[in-house]
């Protein structure tokens, strides 16, 4: 399968009530599921086609629990997208690339509708948004306020180890003022859920995407080179804090540097996990890593 990612600001907004059921493994709000979901694409590839700058955006219905099957989807891509871009995007959103989050969603689709290609529009600032796809969807969205004074109120949810929302596992939940399609799938659904990423990415090696990503290097392209080990203390001016396997490559206040992971290559040889270097590196090796953390061969990183 092609090596791909896609990072930007990943928006879903659902027919539950805010706080999706959905994120805890229950049944929807009103059983059936339905609304968009979308992003708008800062930086991303599929192999060698770039996917920066895109927008693309999906209508969904699910006539019960997304786990039981027979969905629909309609997908939705920018008219500023090349047909490189359209057929790139098309595998990613088939699941036809790999990717945990687009391999399950294809699986639970029986029904996908001719995609269409319309003017989207994406505005997002802080915690208010605005989606337009075309003349006829649209989506906007804030916080969620108090019925009684309309105080806002912040709130979010975190899956760690979800296969959905990136980084730890957190994104902000809000509620739509307007969810609206006129279009094959439509739905009128105001007062609904919102799930907002702001630096989401997705891609075939999103776990170690994670684990460099928390370094503070967000927007730039990290390579890791083999070469001979060098002490742990050398490591020390990176100054990461210390909280979870996927969150810093340090456990604790030990100096063991625990793995370098690049776009989801192992760039070290963790005698304890069985990997070598140019190994694919899965969650549970990392962990592995965590645990038992023999490392050698490691040469540092290289921010380009």
């Amino acid at each position: 399968m092609p090596e791909w990612r896609m990072t930007g600001t990943y928006f879903k907004s659902c027919s539950c009530d805010p706080g999706c059921p959905c994120d805890f493994m229950s049944e929807p709000t009103h059983h059936e599921c339905e609304g968009i979901l979308g992003m708008e694409v800062r930086e991303g590839h599929l192999d060698g086609t770039s996917l920066d700058g895109i927008k693309w955006a999906a209508a969904y219905h699910w006539p019960g629990p997304l786990h039981e099957g027979n969905g629909t989807v309609k997908p939705y891509f920018d008219v500023g997208m090349s047909d490189e871009q359209k057929n790139a995007l098309g595998q990613i959103l088939m699941g036809q690339a790999g990717g945990t989050w687009f391999e399950v969603i294809a699986s639970i689709v029986s029904d996908v509708k001719e995609p269409a290609v319309v003017p989207i529009d994406v505005e997002v600032s802080g915690k208010r948004g605005k989606v337009r796809l075309g003349d006829q969807v649209e989506n906007d969205f804030g916080p969620i306020k108090s019925p009684i004074d309309e105080s806002e109120f912040a709130v979010s949810v975190t899956v760690p180890g979800g296969m959905e929302y990136s980084d730890e596992g957190t994104a902000e939940i809000l509620q739509s003022t307007v969810l609206r399609s006129s279009d094959e799938i439509g739905f009128d659904r105001p007062g609904s859920h919102v799930s907002l990423v702001e630096n989401q990415t997705f891609g075939k090696l999103e776990r170690g995407d994670v684990v460099i990503r928390r370094l503070g290097h967000a927007d730039r392209r990290v390579e890791a080179m083999p070469g001979p080990a060098r002490p742990p203390e050398k490591f020390h001016d990176l100054r990461v804090p210390s909280r979870d396997v996927e969150s810093n490559l340090f456990k604790d206040g030990e100096s063991a540097f625990a793995a370098a992971i690049v776009d989801g290559l192992c760039d070290v040889q963790a005698l304890s996990a069985g990997i070598e270097i140019g190994h694919k590196i899965r969650r549970e090796q990392i962990a592995d890593i965590w645990n038992n953390p023999v490392v050698t061969g490691l040469d540092g990183l290289v921010f380009p």
